[in-house]
């Protein structure tokens, strides 16, 4: 009998630590999923002139067909690719007129593909300065691996 007693004891003592843990907020991180990553894609707009409007397009095509959800990262550099004095906005090298341009950027819904999990983002620049600048953009997406 002692024995059955330990048994409804220790059922009681887990039924109470699983109710602690019903009420601990649990927060999803990269600790608890796993993050995959996209190469990073680049483009550039060429020479865009003052007060013209381009869009550049970016894709990712996951490998298993499913939809998923993304986070879209960008950097965009002025004049000069990859160089940390002309990245925008905090390059110590960037002009005002360098500075001077309209960025707009999101993953398009009515491009993207549910039925593949493809995800189309689109990036709209427009030169707002009196002189032609080119923007190169560095971009990359991240998600949460499926099927873990």
């Amino acid at each position: 009998m002692a024995q059955g007693q330990n048994i409804f004891r220790d059922i009681k003592e887990i039924a109470k630590r699983i109710g602690k843990l019903e009420r601990v907020k649990q927060l999803i991180g990269a600790d608890i999923v796993q993050i995959v990553s996209s190469t990073e894609q680049t483009a550039n707009t060429g020479s865009l002139a003052a007060g013209a409007v381009t869009d550049l397009t970016f894709t990712i095509t996951p490998t298993d067909e499913i939809v998923s959800l993304w986070d879209f990262l960008l950097s965009v550099y002025v004049d000069t690719d990859d160089n940390a004095n002309y990245l925008y906005p905090s390059g110590g090298s960037l002009s005002a007129g360098q500075m001077n341009f309209d960025l707009q950027w999101g993953i398009d819904y009515t491009l993207s593909s549910d039925t593949t999990g493809e995800r189309i983002a689109k990036v709209v620049i427009k030169n707002n300065d009196g002189s032609a600048h080119t923007y190169y953009v560095h971009a990359k997406f991240h998600g949460i691996k499926q099927g873990i």
